[in-house]
């Protein structure tokens, strides 16, 4: 798999070329109300401050929007689990660069790709080394690419469906048989209550399947959790 190690950062960087057409061609959301889980984007010159807890950990996030239709920022977890696959427990940290490129708008529903390269680093045990490695240092670079549809059912709640898919190239270099590429994929359902105009609560699960060396995870379960609370600055 050492094979993979130059190929990843080249990967990432040309799927995101791919998905970023010019800004001024892509459509506004439906409204102004914030969102942090949907595909409705912030709108043009907004920051919104975001976060939350769950499994894998607890993380916050800032975005900012440079355009009425992108969004792109920070985010840094704290991992009590993995971030890949499987429930495997450790302590570690995730730093990734969310985004959302809106793509269509109808009526009250709005779509966007949302894709979010990360690096995770920890316990051997968060990239799902099980025994002898579990305590040992272990990282993953990858990317998380979700396509979000939002849907404003009122004027204060949004329900959020998608799909998505990541790769990742993990590692573990006490372990000379480490080097590996894991794949998952997942649908992704959520809500959010807009309370006061510019703060809103939300909860969002991920759920689906993935693939890697048997001798990885101790299930191939793609599961994440997270509540909380967001402010439109």
């Amino acid at each position: 798999m050492q094979y993979y190690r130059p190929m990843l950062p080249a990967l990432l960087f040309a799927t995101l070329l791919a998905i970023a057409p010019s800004a001024r061609a892509l459509p506004p959301p439906t409204s102004g109300d914030p969102s942090v889980i949907s595909g409705r984007t912030l709108g043009n010159g907004q920051i919104l401050l975001a976060a939350g807890v769950g499994w894998p950990g607890f993380w916050a996030k800032g975005l900012f929007s440079p355009t009425r239709a992108i969004d792109i920022g920070v985010r840094g977890d704290v991992l009590y689990g993995s971030p890949l696959l499987g429930f495997g427990t450790g302590i570690g940290g995730e730093v990734s660069v969310p985004m959302r490129i809106h793509l269509w708008a109808s009526g009250d529903m709005d779509f966007s790709v949302a894709p979010r390269p990360f690096f995770a680093m920890g316990d051997g045990s968060l990239v799902g080394e099980r025994n002898l490695f579990a305590g040992s240092f272990g990282y993953a670079l990858g990317l998380d690419l979700q396509g979000l549809l939002g849907i404003q059912v009122s004027d204060t709640v949004t329900l959020t469906v998608g799909a998505g898919s990541d790769l990742a190239y993990a590692n573990v270099p006490d372990n000379s048989a480490s080097g590996d590429i894991i794949a998952g994929f997942y649908g992704v359902a959520g809500v959010e209550a807009i309370f006061s105009g510019t703060t809103l609560l939300f909860a969002r699960m991920q759920g689906g399947y993935g693939f890697s060396p048997g001798r990885l995870f101790d299930s191939n379960a793609n599961l994440r959790l997270s509540f909380g609370v967001a402010y439109q600055l």
